[in-house]
């Protein structure tokens, strides 16, 4: 199947667009820069500009609108909320009525239960009305945009999302750093409702109408347990072995956001009937369930992640990582990399490997282990000695669409804890972005030459 993609090189979308592409469907994105669309998801694309709507296949069959700018910017003058209306409403209106010539099977646009505004303790479902305040201005013009295309879809999605948790983006990513640090508090009395759902709940109900012919119309993506804003502090606090500081008199941040805080933080008791009537089963109901399940950081520790498609089969894809010389091809020149020994003659689990580089000039060594191998799935390496304080790196495989899906996740730590972090972590994270995009580079003309 033809799927068009807006919004796809997101937090969310990025995650989207590969699980359509494991099942199987053909992706055609629109994006502000498609030229570099391929290099962000690792996965290939049709990519157009918003530009070149006219030039939308007309075999797409299924849409999923995510685009629209974060309205995490701060202070909201009237040119950010221009701007925020703007991504959200005029861009649905363009879309929508380039795809008057696609015979579509659905078309799902995103919209936020902030079309609810500041509500209490009150009740909300699929048929309450929607409140007062810009961001409820925004979600009615925005789902009165997508309401365009009902004269030619078979379906038509809206779905209202509450707050999405998950690991390397949205709010938690924000609230991480100063749980870590044990300086996380409330605004407020933060009694107000949190209406929330794990990412990867969101994205399985996204795939769901793919299968489900009879869903259309307004859904609530969020979980059935709302909690209140000071009890989801409290427990991700909690998982960093720390309490929260006293609160912060709301009108603090509500200054310096040009009033943008209170709307973000309205008490929305949200509830999600029809979701449920559809027959969705939650994998995460409970937040304090799902931060059990999350990779929680350790101070100072940061994630690296990247996906990559080759198109060839999993088993030579493997056999050329099998080989630890081949390391030093994928590594760039500027680190001098070489291999000086390994302790077994092939590699397997319980291998180590010694190597030495040159980081910004300066020689260094580095002695890694392979505490994992299964062939033909996966391969992790750690660092026993070297120039990090740690290095777990997580490699797995798996057979997508004749080719192979490579996904390389790095958890990794400067040494000299805070203060190599503030000086440093900038630089090395942009050293191991450097590195890898040379790595995906070189492995995909390895594999486009033979």
């Amino acid at each position: 199947m033809k799927i068009l993609v807006t919004g796809a090189t997101g937090w969310i979308g990025k995650t989207l667009v590969e699980r359509l592409f494991r099942l199987g469907h053909e992706i055609v994105v629109i994006s502000r820069n498609p030229d570099t669309v391929e290099e962000k998801l690792g996965i290939p694309v049709f990519a157009l500009s918003w530009k070149e709507l006219n030039k939308i296949p007309s075999d797409i069959q299924c849409v999923y609108h995510l685009a629209g700018e974060t309205i995490a910017q701060f202070p909201w003058t009237k040119k950010i909320k221009k701007s925020i209306y703007d991504s959200r409403v005029s861009k649905t209106k363009n879309l929508t009525r380039s795809l008057s010539h696609c015979s579509l099977d659905f078309f799902l646009s995103t919209s936020a239960i902030g079309v609810f505004g500041e509500r209490g303790d009150e009740e909300l479902n699929e048929n309450s009305l929607p409140g007062e305040g810009f961001l409820s201005e925004v979600c009615v013009d925005w789902e009165d945009a997508a309401s365009y295309v009902t004269s030619f879809v078979n379906r038509l999605l809206i779905y209202r999302i509450g707050v999405v948790l998950g690991e390397g983006g949205g709010m938690l990513e924000r609230l991480y750093p100063l749980a870590q640090k044990g300086v996380l508090s409330s605004l407020g009395e933060g009694k107000g409702w949190m209406s929330w759902i794990a990412k990867e709940d969101l994205i399985h109900a996204m795939i769901a109408p793919l299968e489900k012919k009879e869903m259309e119309g307004v859904y609530h993506l969020v979980s059935p347990h709302p909690v209140r804003q000071k009890e989801l502090y409290k427990e991700l606090a909690k998982r960093f072995g720390k309490g929260l500081l006293p609160s912060v008199p709301f009108c603090i941040p509500q200054f310096f956001t040009g009033g943008a805080m209170k709307e973000l933080l309205a008490s929305q008791k949200v509830r999600t009937s029809r979701l449920i009537q559809s027959g969705f089963k939650f994998k995460y109901e409970q937040v304090g369930g799902l931060f059990e399940s999350l990779l929680f950081l350790k101070s100072n520790e940061r994630l690296f992640e990247s996906t990559q498609w080759i198109n060839a089969p999993i088993e030579n894809v493997f056999e050329f990582f099998s080989s630890e010389k081949n390391l030093e091809k994928i590594t760039p020149d500027f680190l001098n990399f070489r291999v000086e020994k390994k302790s077994t003659p092939k590699l397997e689990e319980g291998t180590v490997i010694d190597y030495r580089l040159k980081i910004h000039g300066v020689p260094a060594r580095w002695k890694t282990l392979i505490s994992r191998w299964v062939p033909g799935e996966l391969f992790e390496d750690v660092q026993i000695k070297g120039p990090y304080k740690k290095w777990q790196h997580l490699h797995t495989f798996d057979s997508v669409q004749g080719g192979t899906l490579i996904k390389d996740k790095v958890v990794y730590q400067v040494p000299l804890g805070m203060l190599g972090n503030m000086v440093a972590g900038r630089f090395i994270r942009s050293d191991v972005s450097r590195i890898f995009k040379y790595r995906t580079q070189t492995i995909d003309r390895h594999f486009h030459q033979k």
